[in-house]
């Protein structure tokens, strides 16, 4: 069965092709990169010493025949609910994003790792689940319900696709790319494919 982290449907939601880069011809990220994420690892320690619940605590479940896993950063049990903040180093966006249907304040990859979450807290506690992202700037709460949990299927299922099958999706490539470890391989693929 395929082993799908939350982080891993970010990164596919990110760049399709990131996950596939990954699976089959693995590179490190530039040394500036790794250092901007040693950083963001700092944030994250900083900002969880204070909250309190509980914290990176790895959850399992199986969904549309993958084993999806994942460490929220932060949630708690309440009553009649579980509620789970998911804390991200950088600002929050300045405009709406759109992901399959939704409309949101939200970078997309950050909603689908928080929907990944959302999905292993409610397997493992069959409780309503309110997701929090929480940027450096603002919060923006969702109630975790059936169209985000549709939403997650069919992102899993593509992502499936992806790597069982050897597929390499289609990308726009951008600003965002700039900084990517795979980008001569991505442009090399682009000049022979054409």
């Amino acid at each position: 069965m395929l082993v799908v982290r939350a982080t891993d449907l970010s990164r596919f939601v990110y760049c399709a092709r990131l996950p596939f880069f990954d699976h089959y011809c693995p590179i490190k990220p530039p040394l500036s990169r790794r250092f901007r994420m040693f950083l963001g690892k700092v944030y994250h320690f900083m900002k969880r010493i204070g909250a309190e619940g509980v914290k990176e605590q790895l959850l399992e479940a199986e969904v549309n025949g993958v084993r999806l896993i994942g460490k929220p950063d932060v949630y708690a049990v309440l009553d009649d609910k579980v509620v789970i903040e998911e804390i991200k180093s950088s600002k929050a966006p300045r405009r709406d994003y759109y992901l399959m249907g939704i409309v949101a304040p939200v970078y997309p990859h950050h909603l689908v790792q928080a929907m990944a979450y959302a999905y292993l807290l409610k397997a493992k506690y069959g409780k309503p689940v309110i997701m929090i992202l929480s940027y450096r700037d603002r919060h923006y709460p969702f109630k975790f319900d059936g169209v985000f949990e549709e939403i997650l299927k069919a992102v899993i299922d593509k992502y499936k696709l992806t790597i069982e099958e050897g597929i390499l999706p289609d990308v726009v490539i951008d600003h965002r790319c700039q900084s990517c470890q795979y980008l001569p391989l991505c442009l090399k693929l682009e000049h022979e494919a054409w």
